[in-house]
């Protein structure tokens, strides 16, 4: 859905979005890059999150049932400046709904998933990747 091949037509609709030219040189102070396009790693998103839960779990004491059992929960995860969607797409399909994602007997969650981006250009790119 996000080939690595597709890399630089998301990085350049980024700064289409920001209203940066090509080649343009922009410095750290412009007011353009208060909003940055930039891809999460996939490969660290399940740690990233696993790690979230657990602690949020343990501040909360929402580990286990009567017992001991890990509860099944229903969650939002929210993706705020979604960009073109890759990560709440990714997130939908490796650990959304509960059903055949990544190590879904041990999961301890069903996620309900979220992108929100702002940028017209950028939300464009995720709603055509949906279409694939």
């Amino acid at each position: 859905i996000y080939p690595q091949n597709e890399n630089e037509f998301r990085f350049q609709k980024g700064h289409a979005a920001q209203n940066i030219q090509p080649d343009e040189i922009v410095l750290p102070s412009d007011p353009r890059t208060t909003l940055t396009y930039a891809e999460f790693p996939l490969s660290s998103f399940h740690e990233l999150v696993d790690v979230a839960i657990q602690q949020y779990d343990t501040w909360n004491d929402n580990d286990d049932d009567d017992e001991g059992e890990r509860k099944k929960q229903r969650r939002s995860l929210v993706d705020l400046g979604s960009g073109c969607g890759r990560l709440a797409l990714y997130a939908a399909l490796t650990r959304g709904g509960g059903g055949g994602g990544k190590d879904d007997d041990d999961s301890c969650c069903y996620y309900d998933v979220h992108g929100i981006e702002i940028g017209d250009i950028l939300h464009d790119v995720a709603e055509s990747s949906l279409n694939r």
